[in-house]
């Protein structure tokens, strides 16, 4: 199947890494239905060669992230763009509300602990886009009302305190940070759909969600190929 110039470059590490980037994006093109499954396998193998096997998933994809935001946004433009195109749709973004809420994991018993995890990983400095803000603000706020009866006087003056530190927040906006809520919004929904929690889009009559899909796709491919031509990124 390959020629012997082609497997010398095959295995060595930087090219095998590279060689699983290409194969996935060339099956994410030949399959649509399974096409987010195989951008995010190129993507996971991004995260896997630059970050040390002994971190979480989620501490390699966080170290991505910083690369991301410490890297030439110019580089990433594009890709950006995308993002924001998808961002701005609101009906997407219910979804992706809905998701998102889900992904954080709130539980029947321990609603403190979720709130603080919450606010470590969506509020606390970690988006300062005014826009992106905003839409997780409202998300944020609709789940605590319509649940409030299920909450503690302690866990309501977190909330309170929660709306007061985002209002104190900085209206710098920085792009890198709609790749960030674009990655961990796919991670979530990934996860679902992965564990059968979610219908199959093909079996769906109006099938809106399954062009959505391919939208988070397209902007995820976009972002491996920017990072795998980002100087020095594979070094």
């Amino acid at each position: 199947m390959f020629s012997k110039n082609c497997q010398r470059w095959v295995y060595n590490e930087q090219g095998d890494v590279l060689t699983r980037i290409l194969m996935n994006i060339v099956l994410a093109k030949a399959n649509k239905e399974r096409k987010l499954e195989n951008i995010w396998r190129a993507f996971n193998a991004l995260y896997d060669w630059k970050c040390v096997t002994n971190k979480s998933e989620k501490e390699r994809i966080n170290a991505i992230l910083a690369y991301i935001k410490d890297a030439d946004n110019f580089h990433f433009k594009k890709t950006i763009k995308e993002i924001k195109k998808i961002i701005a749709d609101r009906q997407q973004f219910s979804r992706q509300a809905r998701v998102f809420i889900e992904g954080i994991n709130f539980s029947d018993r321990n609603y403190s602990g979720d709130l603080d995890r919450f606010k470590e990983r969506y509020i606390n400095l970690q988006y300062s886009d005014p826009i992106l803000r905003k839409k997780i603000k409202e998300m944020f706020k609709y789940y605590i009302e319509s649940h409030s009866e299920d909450f503690d006087k302690g866990t309501k003056k977190l909330y309170e305190n929660l709306k007061k530190e985002w209002n104190n927040q900085s209206e710098i906006a920085t792009p890198t940070d709609f790749i960030k809520y674009f990655v961990w919004f796919v991670y979530h929904f990934r996860n679902k759909d992965f564990h059968g929690e979610y219908w199959p889009t093909n079996f769906l009559i109006e099938n809106i969600p399954h062009k959505e899909l391919n939208d988070y796709a397209d902007s995820l491919e976009l972002l491996v190929i920017d990072l795998i031509t980002y100087k020095g990124f594979l070094d």
